[in-house]
């Protein structure tokens, strides 16, 4: 008869968390980011970002507080998700 035998079983070991030093070092490691060189960026994205409001806005039913012109963060970006039939039949990214 033949027997078979199981390879041992090892624990699982799972990575540290880093103690609250190591968070404060990590935090303080970002690189610098001067206004002046990327302000003609954030310039041009905020002019886009208000004419993807726009045509939101111009093509959703109004609800209170404006709750009906939002821009959704997901894996791409920002989106509208799908715009009411219309203008577009799509959403906006």
């Amino acid at each position: 008869m033949l027997s078979y035998k199981a390879p041992p079983v090892r624990p699982i070991s799972f990575p540290k968390r880093p103690s609250k030093t190591q968070l404060n070092t990590m935090q303080h490691t970002l690189p610098p980011l001067p206004y002046a060189e990327w302000e003609p960026t954030k310039n041009t994205l905020h002019l886009w970002l208000q004419i993807v409001g726009k045509v939101k806005l111009a093509s959703a039913p109004p609800k209170n507080h404006w709750w009906h012109v939002p821009l959704y963060l997901d894996v791409h970006g920002l989106t509208t998700r799908l715009l009411p039939p219309g203008l577009w039949k799509s959403d906006m990214r």
